[in-house]
């Protein structure tokens, strides 16, 4: 197993832009900048995702850890996985 020593990578993925940018004749800044943007836009794009998951989340109980769906006028009943 890995414990993580970061969130997503943020801190790392900087310092590594920071290092490592001068060696190829550009600005640290630059770097940095561009791994901030770059950051930035994977937390983005993950939005829709977090936003199917919440709204994925029907009226589902769970009861012995089988899911269990009531809809009006119907006995409960286990939903086939």
């Amino acid at each position: 197993m890995v414990i993580p020593l970061t969130v997503a990578g943020w801190g790392v993925r900087e310092g590594a832009a920071a290092v490592l940018w001068p060696l190829a004749g550009l600005p640290a800044e630059q770097g940095v900048a561009l791994s901030v943007a770059y950051g930035a836009l994977v937390l983005i794009s993950s939005f829709p995702g977090l936003a199917v998951l919440l709204w994925s989340q029907s009226p589902v109980g769970v009861k012995n850890g089988n899911r269990i769906r009531k809809t009006p006028g119907q006995t409960t009943y286990r939903c086939p996985d």
